[in-house]
């Protein structure tokens, strides 16, 4: 199948001069607002060995407290706890 043509008001609005180069590159772009800002990145470290093994996405406005998941360690090689850390 092949790929869609843009038209070129989407193509303009993208800041691309051809339409093919927009769906080739596959832009996308993120909405300004309130939603985008209730989420925060965060780290999370081991309890047992103390690396930082994950990078996860937590709403703030869902989430109260620190988050705690069950995760697997490779350095232990088996499932333990990890908490949330701000770096």
């Amino acid at each position: 199948m092949p790929p869609q043509e843009v038209p070129p008001c989407d193509a303009a609005i993208l800041g691309h001069n051809s339409p093919r180069l927009a769906l080739d590159r596959r832009v996308v772009v993120a909405k300004k607002g309130k939603k985008g800002m209730a989420r925060e990145y965060v780290w999370l470290k081991c309890t047992e060995t103390g690396d930082l093994n994950y990078r996860t996405s937590r709403n703030k406005n869902n989430i109260e407290g620190q988050l705690k998941l069950k995760k697997f360690c490779p350095r232990l090689r088996k499932h333990t706890d990890h908490v949330e850390v701000r770096k």
